[in-house]
């Protein structure tokens, strides 16, 4: 199973916080006005490149397919 939990809650109007739960790690991804951002994590060094930069989904499902594997975290290498 790719992650043990998932939820979304709203903060505002278009504006809501979706938060994974894996295995090893929990991603916080906030998504308004159909825009994403990764929020930061302080003990997540690997991502640090991707925090409060907000894209586009494709584009950030393009970054997270890059640097995340959901399943069991770890960086995909080139």
């Amino acid at each position: 199973m790719p992650y043990q939990y998932w939820d979304i809650r709203p903060l505002d109007v278009n504006h809501c916080k979706l938060t994974i739960t894996a295995a090893i790690t929990v991603l916080h991804i906030e998504i308004k006005d159909g825009m994403c951002k990764y929020l930061d994590n302080e003990n997540d060094t690997e991502l640090m490149h991707l925090n409060d930069v907000w894209l586009k989904p494709k584009k950030f499902i393009k970054v997270k397919r890059n640097n995340i594997n959901v399943k069991n975290y770890q960086r995909k290498l080139p």
